[in-house]
């Protein structure tokens, strides 16, 4: 497996305030790692004052300007997409400047223009290459139109050590045992657009409390507080029997392992619209928690749901509720894996990450780029 040790790569990246407002942060830092672990000269960079300077788990953010770019040959845009003014230097120095993508930039894109007007939500900066989840597989040729650059497909990576660090860190023990109630249900569904969203959660929790509501003692819709301010969302809210019996409260976005150290998360209700590999769902398998969900990748773990069905939603979730504590401990080998497979110390991931950076870099290089 050959490294070249001699180009210095950045990786766009944001510091660890509110390290779990969204998962770009554990994207950046399973790429960065499984770079460095490998051999390369990688480093995580910012333009931005608010993160440069400040550190992403330990590991301090380099700043990015147009003297320091000069210093790099490879640039990631993970977190961030680069200025203009930086790009067209690195450019102008015969550097390589690549994307990838972690989130569902295609529907992202489409719901920014139905939803937003503000200046700089559809950004398309010129690249090298692109990479691309797997599960935005089905989107790579729109991609590969829309941004004029070749798309690969990168390995989905994941590890418990970003949670873990934050667990630790703050004493908890957020393990799934005979003390969990799995009567607590959780919605933690980001709800910026539809592809990650708790309308269908909110219904699946609807239906069994509708069919049993001894089952259901409180559902903490996490991630939620900005939309309960929206006249339609109250609307929607007001039809049900859950909100009506002040069985769901509204709140924002709270760390799993916080949720699971107070009890809230007995049982985690998700929802995906072409996005099914969501780190939530690795997480609950770490902590051996049941997760209701509809992603076909994870069909075989968890309690599945098929696309949209609330009421197989319904039967997924009492089904959990009633057998988990019975067979968690059998799910764990299983789940763990499952874990395995998306680990950045997997040797197939690491290949398939280095095969990815080296067919750039020797692309540039055979061309006389460097």
């Amino acid at each position: 497996m050959k490294i070249s040790k001699n180009i210095k790569i950045g990786i766009t990246s944001q510091c660890e305030e509110n390290l779990f407002g969204n998962g770009l942060k554990s994207n950046v830092w399973f790429l960065y790692k499984l770079l460095k672990n490998t051999g390369y000269d990688v480093h995580m960079v910012s333009e931005s004052d608010k993160h440069y300077g400040k550190k992403l788990l330990g590991v301090e953010l380099k700043q990015l300007n147009t003297e320091t770019v000069l210093d790099y040959q490879v640039l990631i845009q993970c977190a961030n997409s680069l200025t203009e003014e930086v790009r067209m230097v690195h450019k102008g120095n015969k550097g390589i400047v690549g994307s990838c993508e972690y989130g569902n930039k295609i529907l992202i894109d489409m719901g920014t223009m139905i939803y937003k007007n503000d200046e700089g939500s559809f950004t398309m900066p010129e690249v090298d290459f692109y990479w691309t989840s797997p599960h935005f597989e089905r989107t790579a040729n729109a991609l590969q139109t829309l941004s004029k650059a070749p798309v690969s497909i990168c390995p989905y990576i994941w590890s418990p050590e970003v949670i873990t660090l934050s667990y630790m860190g703050a004493g908890y023990h957020p393990f799934f045992g005979d003390h969990v109630n799995l009567k607590n249900i959780a919605i933690m569904e980001s709800n910026l657009y539809m592809v990650k969203m708790c309308f269908i959660p909110m219904l699946i929790a609807e239906e069994l409390y509708n069919r049993k509501p001894e089952m259901i003692d409180q559902v903490y819709n996490i991630g939620s507080q900005l939309l309960k301010e929206k006249t339609n969302f109250i609307r929607f809210c007001n039809r049900l029997e859950l909100v009506k019996d002040t069985k769901m409260s509204f709140e924002g976005r709270w760390a799993l392992n916080y949720l699971l150290e107070k009890g809230y998360a007995g049982s985690i209700i998700s929802h995906q619209w072409c996005n099914e590999l969501n780190y939530l769902q690795l997480e609950a398998m770490h902590f051996n928690l049941p997760f209701i969900h509809n992603s076909p990748t994870f069909k075989e773990h968890g309690y599945y749901y098929p696309e949209f069905d609330v009421h197989a939603g319904a039967d997924a979730l009492e089904e959990a509720i009633n057998n988990h504590h019975k067979r968690y401990l059998d799910d764990r080998p299983k789940n763990n894996e499952l874990l395995w497979r998306y680990s950045p110390n997997n040797k197939k991931n690491v290949e398939g990450y280095v095969e990815l950076l080296e067919k750039e870099i020797q692309t540039h290089f055979s061309k006389g780029e460097f």
